[in-house]
């Protein structure tokens, strides 16, 4: 699976590209096989100058990769250089003033045209598939193995470490959400020094700082500071007429009764 952002720029590509339907593979992948007009290269190719048909099409598409955003030219440091697009654009100029040239001088009859036309067709098409094949072959593998290192395997990674985080954050908010469940009141700074607290010395125990949920911190219990953040999103609370705003010493006792270690270490289990 690709991210929204990965695919965009995929389906930007296939934009500036000039024979998209021949990439068939590409387009079913990303669900796009309707933006390519099969019918339009066969009818260049099967006309009778399928040459001039194919190149005039490819004169098209070039123009409007450019459009597109597709560049003419490439700076690869201090130094400018021509792209693949340019020389595409510099062979049809090239194509037209030889064909202009052997009209002019009256070496094409109208047959030998069609058949000089078919075999430059032929030519062009199968050049163009042994560039691709070429391409892909120097490419292809790296690509690949760029995707994964860059796109998959940090997305994968990452989901796993929010799973991780998630487990403890979870237990954050569920041990807040008991205290607040009354008429009891204190600040979200003492109940994430409280929480901090309590699951610090859970992590002391021998074995549970080697559990997964807390191997993604440093010291194997997330900090006051994190814990604040766990806890923020919680609805502000109001000290309740008469009642005394308690200290880190009287909530740890009422979240440790509601949550002792057999408790924490199943919750911090959780695959």
């Amino acid at each position: 699976m690709i991210t929204a952002k990965e695919k965009q720029a995929q389906l930007l590509e296939l934009e500036q590209m000039l024979f998209v339907e021949l990439y068939t593979n590409k387009l079913e992948a990303l669900g796009q096989t309707h933006i390519a007009d099969q019918s339009q290269l066969s009818k260049m190719l099967d006309s009778p100058y399928p040459a001039d048909a194919l190149l005039m099409l490819l004169a098209a598409r070039a123009r409007n990769a450019v459009k597109k955003g597709a560049k003419l030219e490439e700076s690869i440091g201090n130094v400018t250089i021509d792209t693949s697009l340019k020389y595409v654009f510099q062979n049809l100029n090239e194509y037209t003033k030889l064909k202009n040239s052997l009209e002019l001088q009256g070496l094409c009859g109208e047959q030998n045209t069609k058949n000089l036309n078919r075999v430059i067709a032929k030519a062009l098409m199968l050049g163009y598939s042994a560039g691709a094949h070429d391409t892909e072959v120097c490419m292809g593998r790296h690509c690949l193995t760029g995707y994964k290192v860059k796109v998959s395997k940090p997305i994968k990674n990452g989901r796993f470490s929010a799973k991780k985080f998630e487990t403890v954050k979870n237990l954050v908010n569920e041990m807040s959400d008991f205290f607040y469940d009354g008429t009891r009141f204190t600040s979200k700074l003492i109940i994430a020094e409280a929480i901090f607290k309590i699951i610090n010395n859970f992590s002391l125990l021998q074995g549970n700082s080697n559990l997964d949920a807390l191997k993604g911190y440093p010291q194997r219990c997330p900090s006051i500071r994190k814990i604040e953040q766990y806890i923020s999103t919680a609805p502000p609370r109001t000290r309740p007429s008469g009642h005394p705003k308690l200290s880190v010493e009287d909530v740890i006792p009422l979240i440790k009764g509601a949550f002792p270690d057999r408790l924490i270490h199943k919750k911090l289990s959780v695959k």
